[in-house]
């Protein structure tokens, strides 16, 4: 297993939503296209609605697949096949021993965050490895840590 990641690019923002008992918004997306340090190129993508991560490991970027509203049966088996089971933030944080955890942290902090120079950031994280480069906390992370430190 590894945890050194390269990270070749990565995007964010928020798919269009759509009206079911009224408008609703679409999730907030991130993707990250990464080798790791074996020369594995794959995307690790998270789709975040109404506050649950869904997180995919694909080969192909899906990142056009979250943005849109595609419900077609092809799109949504490509989708069902990159899935990865992690659980909700409070496991994932609270745990921190899934494989991924350090590419997840800085997935969330991309869907997460509210700071106006993002763009900035994603820019000045492309072309390095993850581990050379900061990885603020993002709000949920903050907040299930202070959690788990009431107790």
């Amino acid at each position: 297993m590894t945890d050194r990641y390269y990270i070749e690019s990565a995007e964010y923002g928020q798919a269009e939503g759509g009206i079911g008992c009224g408008p609703i918004d679409g999730p907030l997306v991130a993707e990250a296209a990464v080798t790791d340090e074996n020369g594995n190129h794959f995307y690790l993508s998270l789709a975040e609605a109404w506050g649950a991560p869904n997180f995919y490991r694909s080969d192909d970027s899906l990142f056009s697949i979250h943005m849109s509203s595609d419900a077609e049966s092809e799109t949504l088996e490509k989708l069902n096949s990159a899935y990865i089971e992690l659980g909700d933030y409070e496991t994932i944080f609270t745990e921190r021993d899934c494989e991924y955890f350090d590419l997840i942290r800085y997935l969330v902090y991309l869907v997460r965050s509210t700071d106006p120079g993002l763009d900035e950031y994603v820019k000045d994280t492309e072309g390095h490895y993850l581990d050379e480069i900061f990885v603020p906390e993002s709000d949920i992370e903050e907040e299930i840590r202070l959690d788990s430190e009431e107790y």
